[in-house]
Formats: C-alpha cells, structure tokens, sequence
C-alpha cells in the first residue's frame, strides 16, 4: 500500500469531519415546509429554508445541492436557527443517526490506516536505529563493565596478599609488644607490691598518731563544752534577770501609761469643752467681725465719697479761681486801654495850642 503523508492524513480527515457535520445539520431539517418553523425564523434563514424547500418539491438536484449547502452555511451562522429546528424537529431521525453514526465509524476506521503514513515509518526507522545504536552501547558498556570488573579483581588479590603480608608482620610485632608488656608489667606489680607495704606502714604510723591526737582533742572538747555549760548557766541566770527587770518595767510602764491616760481623757474632755466654748464665741465674734467689717466698709465708701466731693469741691474751686483770674486780668487790660487813649488825646490838643 502507497504511503501517504500526513499533511494528506490531516486533509482526508478533515474533509470526513465537513461532510459528517453537515450531514448532521441537514438530519434537522425537515422534508417538507414547516409553518411552525418559518414562523419563528428571521428573514435571511426564512428565505434560505423556503428556497430550500420549494427546490426539494420541484426535485432539481444541482440546486438543491447549492441550497443544501447554504442551508448548512446559515445553521452554523445562526445558533438561534438551529435551536428553532431542534425544538421543531418532530420527523424520523433514527435513518440518519444510523448513517451518521456509520459515517463515524468509518472515520474512526479511515483514521487508524491512514496513520500509518511515511513520517510514521521513518520515524520507527529512527526508533529502530537508534534501539540498535542503545544495544551496541550496551555491549560495548558491559565489556568495558567486565574489564574493569576483571582489573579490579587483579587489584583486589593484589592488595589481599599485600594485606596478608602486613597482617603477618603486624602479628610478629604484636607478639613481641606483648611479651614486653608483660616482662614490664610483673616489673610493675612489684614495684607497686612493695609501694603498698611501705604506705601500709606509714599509714599504721599516721594512724597511731592521729588517735593520739584524737584522744587530745577530746580532752580538750570535752573542758571547753564543760566551761560553756558554765558560761550558758551564767548568762542563762542573767538573762531569768533581765527578764524580770523588763517585766518590772513594763508593769511599771503600764501604770504610768494608765496614769497618762487618765490625764490624757481629762485634758480631752477639757479640750472637748473649751472647744466648744471657742466654737460658740467664735461664731459670736464672727458676727461682730462681719458688722465691723461692714461699718469698716461703710465708712471707706463714705471717706471716698467725701474725697471725691473734696476733689470736685477743689476742682470747682480752682476753675472758680482760674475764671476770676481770668476775669480780673481782661478787666484790667480793658482799664489800661481806655487809659492810653484818653492821654494820647491831650497830647494832641496841647501842640495845636503851642504853634
């Protein structure tokens, strides 16, 4: 079988996919005009379907092929078109959902053998080779795998007789470290044997002092808590003493304190009185206090009421005087002026008499 691309592929599966979409739009519409269906459609697919219709009962088939297609063209344009053919689509549609479904199918079918094309091929001759190139790889990785599995076995003998050899020697070595060991070890243990009997003497000696000493403390504990059992004896006498001074005391303080406070209650109940007797003179006093200082008030008003009738009095008094003054002083300029003008008058007359 010829190869085909997939461009080719891609074409005759598209063209499948047209013819089956419109196959299912025209199973919509009916045989025969529908009143209903017309009635509801706008004027451009009104006009399409009527056209259709009239075509298909004159029975022209190159026409109603044309018509066909512009019927498919206005039900994809116009969703609303479809959906009144859908609502309305009361005829038989089983025939052509079967074809429909058959068409499908088929392309189902159409789609799995066209896409064996030559891209498909030359793509499993790439898988192929490149599969054949992976196992090649794959043995050429394994022998150098075994190679250097075989050298690393070689090394790993090599270094296990050298090991051997080392271990061997280190065995000799250790064998001769431990009889050193030991030959220094019983030194040791002698040496240390004869450590502890020396400080087991020195410590019978240091014990046998120490007890001596021990003894001697005792002693000496025992005349020192001797004479502070004697001392605590003495200052506990002192203390049966001082305390029955300060009981003493304290009776005492209590009477003197009963005694003050008597005087005390006295001197209150007299303070209580006296108060009393301050309160109620002060509020007398306070009474007259208040009408003194009111007559104290009353006569500072009157004071600066006749100093103010002084201070206009003398006011009055020097604008009196100061309009006397003025008075006095126009007269006696008015009296010298007549005077002048009578004594220029006979001075006149007396040089008239004299030519």
């Amino acid at each position: 079988m010829h190869k085909i691309t997939n461009s080719e592929r891609n074409r005759v599966v598209s063209i499948l996919d047209d013819s089956i979409e419109r196959i299912m739009l025209l199973s919509y519409v009916p045989e025969r005009a529908h009143e209903a269906v017309l009635a509801e459609l706008e004027p451009g697919p009104y006009d399409v379907f009527s056209r259709h219709w009239e075509l298909e009962a004159k029975g022209e088939a190159a026409a109603l092929q044309e018509s066909a297609r512009e019927v498919c063209r206005c039900l994809r344009d116009s969703p609303r078109t479809f959906a009144v053919l859908q609502r309305y689509g009361a005829h038989d549609r089983s025939e052509s959902k079967a074809f429909v479904d058959a068409l499908l199918d088929l392309k189902e079918v159409v789609g799995r053998r066209l896409g064996e094309t030559v891209q498909h091929q030359r793509r499993q001759e790439e898988d192929l080779s490149r599969a054949r190139m992976k196992s090649q790889q794959a043995a050429e990785t394994k022998a150098a795998v075994e190679a250097e599995q075989s050298r690393a076995r070689r090394r790993f003998e090599e270094d296990s007789a050298t090991a051997a050899t080392i271990c061997s020697a280190l065995s000799a070595e250790i064998e001769k470290h431990e009889k050193a060991t030991q030959a220094e070890k019983a030194l040791r243990d002698r040496e240390a044997d004869e450590k502890i009997k020396e400080y087991e003497e020195i410590h019978v000696e240091t014990v046998k002092e120490n007890e001596v000493k021990i003894a001697e403390a005792e002693a000496k504990l025992a005349v020192q808590l001797q004479e502070q059992a004697d001392e605590l004896l003495l200052w506990r006498r002192r203390r049966n003493k001082v305390e029955a001074e300060l009981r003493a005391t304290i009776e005492k303080y209590d009477v003197n304190m009963f005694q003050i406070q008597g005087e005390v209650d006295d001197l209150r109940e007299k303070y209580d009185r006296e108060l009393k007797e301050y309160n109620e003179l002060a509020e007398y006093y306070a009474v007259i206090d208040q009408d003194l200082a009111i007559e104290a008030e009353e006569e500072r008003l009157i004071k600066e009421a006749n100093r103010e009738a002084d201070e206009k009095r003398a006011r009055m008094e020097r604008g009196i005087a100061r309009i006397q003054a003025q008075f006095r002083g126009r007269r006696a300029r008015s009296g010298k002026k007549k005077k002048g003008k009578k004594g220029k008058k006979g001075k006149k007359g007396k040089g008239k008499k004299k030519k």
